[in-house]
């Protein structure tokens, strides 16, 4: 999971200074005279040193990235969360990428990540039966072509129980296309548990995110709607539901 801040920057003005060189390197600068006679004290003047500086700059940018991030998510958050919208971080192309600082695309790609996982959830029941015939009706003619193409070729084992797998592909490809799948909400613990837990990680491919986990009962499931031909599902609008066909 990736957390993303700023961290305030103190800086503390005193008598002393600290020198040195290499990654140690002066942060405070000391300059002073004698004071005359009868005053306190000698005055001194305290200047940051470049190092100190750029450290400050950079907690300084880091905030104002922040404060803009909020603001533009919030600008007009009250009727696109109703309306089941988000607005949108803009996309950045090639040439785009290597101009903001590292931190602003951790920003860039954890606040994106987290607006695809937003999308990419169903508002209503109708859409999340729509979603899912239309991934079945795209993806699974490839899908049972290189299952097929595998066990012909022996780098699946029918043993394994790919025959039963595509013939399970093949119905619920049927079902799709002749429009025959139906979608059903579910409010039975013993039947789908659903955690809503949302994350964002950053590996070597990318940003990802991740915020619902369903737990189905299968048996329990099969039981109820008389078929083995199902699909359980969940998202926060629409609560626990089971696509059949």
């Amino acid at each position: 999971m990736s957390v993303i801040g700023t961290e305030n920057t103190s800086i503390r003005n005193g008598p002393y200074a600290r020198s040195g060189s290499g990654s140690n390197a002066e942060v405070f600068v000391k300059k002073g005279g004698s004071g005359a006679a009868g005053d306190r004290g000698p005055s001194f003047t305290v200047d940051l040193s470049d190092r100190a500086k750029a450290l400050l700059s950079k907690a300084e940018q880091g905030r104002a990235l922040a404060g803009q991030l909020a603001a533009h998510m919030q600008a007009g958050s009250a009727a696109l969360f109703r309306d089941g919208q988000l607005s949108k971080l803009p996309a950045l192309d090639e040439g785009q990428r290597s101009q903001p600082s590292e931190e602003e695309r951790d920003v860039h790609g954890a606040a994106s990540s987290l607006q695809g996982l937003y999308d990419g959830m169903p508002k209503t029941l109708d859409q999340a039966l729509a979603d899912h015939r239309k991934v079945v009706l795209e993806a699974y003619p490839d899908e049972i072509g290189r299952m097929k193409s595998g066990l012909a070729s022996g780098a699946l084992k029918a043993e394994d129980g790919w025959n039963e797998i595509i013939s399970s592909r093949e119905a619920e490809l049927a079902a799709a296309k002749q429009g025959t799948m139906r979608i059903q909400a579910v409010n039975d613990p013993n039947l789908i548990q659903t955690e809503n837990e949302f994350t964002v990680t950053r590996d070597i491919g990318g940003w990802s995110a991740r915020g619902v986990t369903v737990n189905a009962n299968f048996p329990a499931l099969q039981d109820s709607f008389g078929t083995k031909n199902l699909r359980p599902g969940s998202s926060p609008w629409t609560g626990d539901y089971v696509i059949r066909w």
